[in-house]
């Protein structure tokens, strides 16, 4: 059993430690977001009637996103060129794989919209500038990354259940 934890607390560890760490992008950096806007999406757009009154003008979509109900990671925050971005996702509950969104929202502006990933598709909601854009493509290739280097980890550290 203490070979499973180990196993377990080392993935924990390793995904922790990427998500913590400072992603240099294209365009600028990313790196987690400061005190008022941590927590979860869902906290953040509890705490913050300006962001919730954005992300509720997009309208039509599927209740996970539009009531930000399903898993999401600590908001991020990018800069770039004097602009701070702040970046929430969150995905459908059991189809992280085929149902995702990416949350932008201009710190210095107000501006709020998003990229969803549909079944292989990226759509826009909202209206993104091209930081706004930036942001949220910075945000997802930190996400595939992170998702690489986890599955290159577990890989490398094949998993063998205690009765083996």
């Amino acid at each position: 059993m203490n070979s499973v934890c180990g196993v377990i607390a080392g993935v924990l560890l390793t995904c922790a430690t990427l998500a913590t760490a400072a992603q240099p992008c294209r365009n600028g950096q990313l790196e987690p977001a400061p005190a008022p806007y941590a927590g979860s999406g869902s906290d953040l757009l509890q705490r913050v009637p300006a962001l919730a009154a954005a992300h509720a003008r997009l309208l039509g979509q599927p209740q996970w996103l539009s009531q930000w109900s399903g898993p999401s990671s600590e908001p991020q925050q990018f800069t770039a060129a004097g602009h701070t971005y702040l970046i929430a996702d969150v995905c459908q509950p059991h189809a992280c794989g085929d149902q995702q969104y990416f949350g932008v929202w201009d710190l210095d502006h107000g501006h709020y919209g998003g990229l969803r990933y549909k079944f292989g598709r990226w759509i826009e909601l909202g209206v993104l500038d091209d930081g706004m854009r930036a942001a949220a493509l910075c945000a997802i290739e930190a996400d595939q990354a992170n998702a690489r280097q986890v599955r290159e980890y577990l890989n490398g550290h094949p998993f063998q259940a205690p009765w083996e």
